[in-house]
Order: structure tokens, then sequence, then C-alpha cells
């Protein structure tokens, strides 16, 4: 192997990573910008004041939702 090639693998994966990381750090930020309302954002439960969802799967199914729109362009 060229030693060329196992720098470029090297960058190749680092990238990959940071390309991740940056989208989590991204969405997080969505998520943060989603304004309370005292109602779970995904199904409509009372939650606290303070609260988006009511739980993790409400949470998770809120943005796989939102993530779907965005790539359908809806």
């Amino acid at each position: 192997m060229i030693p060329g090639d196992l720098t470029d693998q090297a960058t190749l994966l680092e990238e990959i990573h940071r390309d991740k990381a940056v989208k989590a750090v991204q969405a997080a930020l969505r998520r943060d910008q989603i304004a309370p309302t005292g109602e779970c954002r995904n199904c409509g439960e009372i939650v606290a004041p303070e609260a988006r969802f009511c739980n993790a799967d409400c949470r998770d199914d809120y943005e796989r939702q939102a993530r779907m729109r965005r790539l359908s362009g809806t």
C-alpha cells in the first residue's frame, strides 16, 4: 500500500466523523429552537411548561417526521 493511500483513507474517515458530529450538533440546536408550549409537540399530551415532549419516544418520532419533511421538501 502506498503511504498516501493510508493518509487519504484517514483523512476521509476524519471528514466522515466530523460531518456526523456537525449534523448531531445542528440537530440539537434545532431541537432547542422548538418553543415549549405546555403540550407535547408530537402527541399533544400536557407536559411541564418547560418541556417540549412527553417522553423520548415522542421526541424521536417528532424528529424523524421533521427529517422526512426536510428531505421531501414539505
